[in-house]
């Protein structure tokens, strides 16, 4: 970017097949598919200036139905004389599921030209040792291990699963999929273990712990679920400006400014689990908020594994280019049924 004052770079023609805008709800979510519209949906003026949550840092929630409110409706309808092969479907066309959602509210700013991000509203701003503004600090440093934010082509030590580019910083990670209860509880300690493993997108809950972080926790006793859906919310905006066409100012088009999701399997990512879901509005004013579902086809979720985690990660690319994030969450729907 050089100094604050230079304006984004307008790529070259040939560069334009960058991601495009993934927010949607449709039973087929797919990276890279067309712009669907081109111009964001409207927002009242209160959503640019006020942040849904006023929390900071990061939280973990489950919210109703619980796994064992899954199995008992389940117990329920067989007691009633439903087929077994039947409820499963009942449950589904209800979206009975259950949820784990974490969320992160600290702002950050993500620069093309800086494998960093930084705080900047912090008041009054810290700084480093060489007079840089505070560096960012998700708060999930201790659910993972070290090796996953080493550099995966320097030695053989480092996984690279969170190793953080030029424009490219992981902001949140998921609870291990799979999670059904606080890491604080302990209410299945009584359950029996689970019988086998599909190789489908099945996820796995511990029965003493819901926080996952090293290949040892993944030989314990689960019970089975399967990931249903996960819903990606973000609230963020680029640099305001740009020297690209003025036509595409308040649009989806040649905004190099987006968010990924990626898998984490112990300290590696998963192969070809990366894809883009969501850009920014090109040139924005105002920070917008953008919900991205996605469903049990979806490629990076086709991929998961027990104890994987999804995560989000903010990009930014060509020089100027910048992603101011407010906050996001991610929340991954689980049943105990295969699909």
């Amino acid at each position: 970017m050089g100094s604050s004052h230079s304006h984004p770079t307008n790529p070259p023609q040939q560069n334009q097949s960058q991601p495009r805008l993934q927010s949607t709800s449709s039973n087929r979510s797919r990276p890279l598919a067309p712009v669907p519209p081109l111009t964001p949906s409207r927002q009242t003026i209160l959503n640019y200036f006020f942040a849904p949550n006023t929390k900071t840092g990061v939280i973990h929630e489950h919210s109703l139905p619980t796994y064992d409110d899954c199995k008992l409706v389940e117990s329920y309808l067989r007691f009633r004389g439903l087929p077994n092969e039947l409820i499963p479907r009942i449950l589904d066309y209800a979206e009975y599921w259950s949820s784990c959602k974490r969320k992160n509210s600290k702002r950050i700013l993500v620069r093309s030209n800086d494998n960093t991000a930084y705080l900047p509203d912090s008041l009054p701003p810290p700084r480093s040792e060489d007079g840089l503004e505070a560096l960012f600090c998700s708060g999930q440093s201790n659910e993972i291990p070290l090796s996953s934010r080493m550099n995966p082509n320097e030695g053989k030590r480092g996984g690279g699963g969170l190793y953080c580019e030029n424009g490219k910083i992981w902001y949140l990670l998921s609870s291990p999929i799979g999670c059904t209860s606080n890491p604080q509880t302990d209410l299945y300690s009584s359950m029996r273990p689970s019988q086998s493993r599909s190789n489908s997108n099945m996820s796995t809950r511990t029965r003493s712990n819901s926080r996952l972080t090293t290949e040892s926790d993944l030989n314990e006793n689960y019970d089975q679920v399967w990931v249903r859906k996960c819903i990606i919310e973000t609230l963020s905006k680029d640099q305001g400006w740009s020297s690209g066409n003025p036509a595409h100012y308040g649009t989806y088009e040649q905004s190099y400014s987006w968010f990924e999701i990626s898998l984490l399997r112990g300290d590696k990512e998963v192969e070809n689990s990366r894809h883009s879901i969501q850009n920014n509005v090109h040139a924005g004013q105002y920070y917008k908020s953008h919900t991205v579902t996605l469903h049990s086809d979806h490629p990076t979720l086709k991929l998961v594994e027990p104890g994987d985690r999804i995560v989000l990660w903010v990009r930014a690319q060509y020089q100027g280019w910048m992603n101011w994030v407010k906050e996001a969450s991610i929340s991954v729907y689980t049943s105990p049924y295969p699909p």
